[in-house]
């Protein structure tokens, strides 16, 4: 059985999900054993993340099954502008085009004083795509 695990993200990305723990744990259940040079698909919020396995312990080749492992997840190696969530920011428009049967995912992020806005008031965010 597997006590520790070192993952390597592909891109950037993965450090937004949160509560990496459970996920990783739902998507691990999908699996019986991991070896080190694996490639793990990890499915969240209709995005597939991908993460190297770099280490484990206490063999190169571990079973999952059923056990407590200790999970490390270090930065992706590829370059941090790396993304497969393009970055919008409330306020500053985009476009772009995205082709039909096919998806581009968004990462919104906000400014201080909006966030502070949010925080205090009832406030209603509108995002329109065209």
């Amino acid at each position: 059985k597997g006590t520790y695990a070192k993952l390597q993200p592909e891109f950037m990305d993965f450090a937004d999900v949160l509560n990496q723990k459970a996920i990783l744990e739902t998507n691990l259940r999908q699996h019986a054993t991991l070896s080190e040079g694996d490639l793990l698909t990890v499915h969240h919020g209709g995005v597939d993340y991908r993460l190297g396995v770099l280490e484990l312990k206490p063999s190169s080749s571990v079973s999952v099954l059923e056990t407590d492992m200790e999970v490390d997840v270090v930065e992706p190696q590829l370059a941090s502008s790396q993304s497969i969530l393009v970055p919008l920011a409330i306020g500053s428009p985009g476009d772009g085009l995205v082709e039909e049967g096919c998806y581009k995912y968004y990462r919104f992020t906000i400014d201080q004083k909006l966030a502070d806005l949010c925080e205090h008031d009832d406030v209603d965010i509108i995002v329109r795509l065209e």
